[in-house]
């Protein structure tokens, strides 16, 4: 019983560890799309940045794209640097990913933050199912707060 309970435990954070590196991917790239396949159609997410770029919404899986898209033509990523372990929690099949984010906007003004990105386990649906989403893990929240 030991042995399943070790496989099922390894088979879990490799799906984190994929989630976490298409987050990664899509910051450090600048490309939004990467995170697609991590928000569910159809519902909402809750988006919170503070200054010097204040904002703080309740977006779509499209309005937070097209958000996301706006962010990165007008502040392109320097470093993306995930902090510690990936999984800070597996509490209720969520768990948060931090990481440190610089960013150099437009006018040459250099910016760190701490993003963090609350997500969640997503029920599993059949291949060809008429399912929300896709993947395994969806992000509820991403919220960056300046260093």
């Amino acid at each position: 019983m030991t042995h399943l309970g070790l496989v099922l435990v390894s088979f879990v954070l490799s799906l984190v560890s994929s989630a976490t590196t298409e987050i990664e991917g899509a910051f450090r790239r600048n490309d939004p799309e990467r995170l697609r396949p991590l928000l569910e159609k159809g519902s909402f997410l809750n988006i919170s940045f503070s200054s010097p770029d204040v904002f703080s919404d309740l977006l779509s899986d499209e309005q937070t794209l097209l958000w996301l898209r706006g962010f990165f033509r007008s502040s392109r990523t320097l470093g993306f640097y995930p902090e510690g372990p990936a999984v800070q929690s597996l509490e209720n099949g969520s768990f948060v990913f931090k990481a440190r984010w610089e960013v150099r906007t437009r006018d040459g003004r250099q910016t760190a933050y701490d993003i963090l990105f609350l997500i969640r386990g997503a029920s599993f649906h059949p291949p060809g199912s008429r399912a929300p989403g896709r993947g395994f893990w969806k992000i509820l929240q991403i919220r960056a707060e300046r260093r």
